[in-house]
């Protein structure tokens, strides 16, 4: 049976379980067994690595044969250890209901004897104050060294080592992954991709049927074909970002996109066969095939679109109801995000009453350990300015040693958003982050170098017919040249001549630089859809030729601007430190930018590319780059 005793002393309010011959003193500053073993033997990890040491303090009091004076006791030096401890100690139960195990922490360089006697002191005389002196004489003391080397031992009264009942191996096994393998990969390209090939495959299998009358072993037949269709499908549904978790989540758009990116693969399944006859479909079995794929992608992808949002999510909490917290709550509560927002952590009690779209202030930062353990929160985010006192440090560390994911601002919006938020970052960030590794790894700097070369070469020859006939629609569209060269900032800050096929009329700029606007008059009839279809960028390619661009880079941006523009965003020169592109991160996550504030935002996507800059991911943005071809998306 289970009985509650509440004894109220002042701001502190204690609950007795007593449950058959267990004892379990639970209150806010007074951990479980369980935990507060799990802190002890991480403590002990921590002190192996940088030897400082610490203290545990053991408060033994099995000499209390009475259950009624145990309890009685067990309050009182519950309340001597929350008036006598610092923010940064951690206080809980050693062995449940006999022994209460205290971890001090950041000792120092004092003298340990000294310590231990001043702590034994304080903590004798304070409890005497509380008990009369044969009762307070019973509860035994002693200190144990937290070190490298156990070799420094001190008793108070009398000390017998005491065993937890705990295996540290539950440290590893509350650290090993949140979620189940299932709903983490339903949720990810991988799954998608995977469903998308069995998809095709049944295509496949059933265009056979249907052309022929009757099943034949396709494999053997057309192996060469159906591999060749099933890499074309794939990447042609990436080329138009349809295994963007984002995308997933706007439905409306899906079957525009499907119906682009099947017409698109036909195209070069065509194309292939054509090159290569020995490996061909007949005409009309790819005619089926395109159709049946069209059909089952588009119920496929609409199905999993509507079942998106009932995925399980991460319990989230947000530590920090300030102007953080709330552009942490609008991250976490987009349409493609795997966190589950529970509520707000803030010690601020006018807060408590706040509810940011509907989400409020669940507690303090004193009941984090009761909140994670009841809500069963998986990650918590830091929105907190300069992340709190060392007391809510304290607290935090707790809850990532017990597992739960801490995610800072900069990782959520990394995570989220794909981004690096300027507003948020600070030189010792950018000198510690993980990642702008390979800006001096000139081996990969080498490689991409071969790579533009190959690349631009390769292109150059394949878009000479498109440049002439293009060169010809702007002669006899309006007087003036046809290409033009303009002065932008590269890598090092050292500026170069960009060429491009003149878009807009001539001298459009004779009384100074300016952004390009939507709608801008000065853009010629040809020069809208050159502009549209990113055509008038094709010169640049010689500018990759010769070193000065690479494929994949930030854009080079004008001098006149880049003085502004650095002048008013931090940081803005980080995206110097890399060759400029053609095409880039920013220009596939963003629309065309004609501001200091759309400059801005181009940067954060410019540093999450400097940070996580490698050739696959080139490779990646390139692909991308022609589905944002196409479909003319940021032309102005």
């Amino acid at each position: 049976m289970k009985t509650d005793l509440n004894i109220d002393s002042g701001r502190d309010s204690l609950v007795l379980f007593q449950r058959s011959d267990e004892y379990d003193l639970r209150e806010d500053y007074l951990l479980g067994e369980d935990y507060f073993h799990q802190l002890l033997s991480l403590e002990r990890k921590r002190t192996e690595r940088s030897g400082k040491p610490a203290l545990l303090l053991l408060i033994d009091m099995s000499g209390f044969s009475q259950l009624s004076e145990r309890s009685r006791v067990a309050e009182e030096i519950n309340l001597v250890l929350f008036s006598i401890l610092r923010d940064t100690d951690v206080k809980g139960w050693y062995r449940r209901g006999s022994v209460v195990g205290v971890i001090l922490t950041e000792i120092g360089d004092s003298d340990l004897t000294e310590a231990t006697d001043s702590i034994l002191a304080k903590f004798t005389n304070t409890l005497e104050d509380r008990l009369d002196q044969s009762t307070a004489a019973k509860a035994k003391l002693s200190f144990e060294l937290i070190a490298r080397k156990q070799e420094w031992r001190k008793n108070g009264c009398s000390f017998n080592k005491l065993q937890p009942n705990y295996d540290e191996a539950s440290v590893n096994e509350c650290n090993d992954g949140y979620r189940g393998f299932f709903s983490s990969f339903v949720r990810h390209a991988p799954f998608l991709a995977a469903i998308d090939v069995l998809l095709i495959s049944l295509a496949h299998f059933v265009s056979f049927l249907i052309y022929l009358g009757n099943p034949v072993n396709f494999l053997n037949l057309y192996g060469e074909a159906y591999a060749l269709s099933v890499i074309l499908n794939v990447a042609s549904l990436y080329v138009f970002n349809l295994y963007n978790m984002e995308e997933v989540a706007k439905p409306r758009q899906i079957s525009f996109k499907i119906t682009y990116s099947v017409a698109f693969a036909l195209g070069l399944t065509a194309i292939c066969f054509y090159l290569a006859p020995r490996y061909e479909y007949g005409r009309g079995l790819l005619a089926i095939q395109a159709g049946l794929i069209w059909l089952l992608l588009i119920g496929w992808r609409s199905l999993y679109s509507s079942i998106f949002a009932s995925f399980k999510r991460l319990p989230t909490l947000i530590l920090g109801c300030g102007e953080l917290g709330r552009s942490a709550l609008q991250l976490l509560k987009a349409p493609h995000s795997q966190f589950e927002v529970r509520g707000f952590i803030d010690d601020d009690v006018q807060k408590f009453t706040s509810r940011p779209d509907g989400t409020c202030v669940i507690g303090t930062f004193a009941k984090i350990a009761e909140i994670i353990s009841d809500g069963g929160i998986k990650a918590v985010v830091l929105a907190m300015d300069n992340n709190g006192s060392s007391r809510i440090t304290r607290k935090i560390l707790e809850a990532r040693l017990c597992g739960v994911e801490v995610i800072d601002m900069l990782s959520l919006y990394e995570r989220v958003a794909t981004k690096l938020p300027v507003k948020y970052i600070e030189d010792q960030w950018l000198l510690f982050a993980d990642g702008f590794h390979l800006i001096s790894k000139q081996h990969v700097q080498k490689l991409k170098r071969i790579f533009d070369l190959l690349f631009s070469a390769i292109l150059l020859i394949i878009s000479l017919p498109m440049l002439l006939i293009t060169a010809l629609a702007i002669r006899l569209d309006s007087p003036g040249p046809i290409f033009y060269q303009q002065e932008r900032v590269g890598k090092g800050c050292k500026r170069f001549a960009v060429y491009k096929l003149r878009s807009m009329r001539f001298n459009a700029e004779q009384q100074g630089a300016k952004w390009a606007q939507k709608r801008d008059p000065r853009v010629t009839r040809v020069g809208k859809w050159i502009r549209l279809f990113r055509i008038d960028e094709l010169p640049q390619l010689w500018n990759v030729f010769l070193g000065q661009m690479s494929m994949v880079g930030p854009r080079p941006e004008r001098p006149e601007f880049v003085k502004e523009l650095d002048d008013q965003i931090p940081y803005y020169c980080a995206r110097h430190s890399i060759t400029p592109g053609i095409t880039g991160w920013a220009q596939i996550k963003y629309p065309y930018g004609a501001s200091v504030e759309d400059s801005l935002h181009k940067l954060e996507y410019d540093l999450y590319y400097v940070k996580n800059m490698s050739l696959l991911f080139d490779f990646k943005i390139l692909l991308k780059t022609i589905g944002v071809v196409m479909l003319g998306e940021g032309a102005r």
